[in-house]
């Protein structure tokens, strides 16, 4: 059996490594925009469903999947019309302005991908179990 000591060390290491992951959500949240949050909620609403494991919830999961790289695309377009509006308030000269914008776009694309995939293998796998056939013309196209 561990020594007390040493179970402490690996909680406080544990929870270091989880405080340095909200740190980087909440960053991500930050530098998004107006859509990540709606991305994020997209996400957990649909791990929500995948965490029921019914086949009932299927197609909601699917429409969530879908909807989450449309969302990232918002968010993409409204980081462009960002940086934009900063060129044409200040011009090309200081590319520390036009950053905050072109990282908008970047982060809310990668965002909505990040929700997307999962979602969509978590559904395929949820209509496996139920379905086989029905899975696998899903995987054939």
């Amino acid at each position: 059996m561990p020594k007390p000591h040493t179970l402490k060390f690996a909680n406080l290491c544990i929870f270091m490594k989880l405080l340095h992951v909200y740190e980087q959500v909440f960053e991500m949240l930050r530098r998004g925009g107006v859509v990540m949050p709606i991305i994020f909620a997209v996400g957990w609403i649909a791990w929500i469903l995948v965490l029921t494991g019914k086949k009932e919830h299927s197609k909601n999961i699917a429409a969530l999947a879908a909807v989450a790289p449309l969302l990232g695309l918002l968010g993409t377009v409204m980081g462009m019309v960002h940086t934009f509006e900063t060129i044409e308030r200040f011009g090309f000269g200081n590319p520390i302005l036009l950053a905050d914008g072109i990282s908008e776009a970047l982060l809310t694309t990668q965002a909505g991908l990040l929700v997307a995939f999962p979602l969509l293998l978590a559904n395929t796998y949820i209509k496996r179990k139920h379905r086989p056939e029905e899975a696998l013309k899903a995987l054939m196209f």
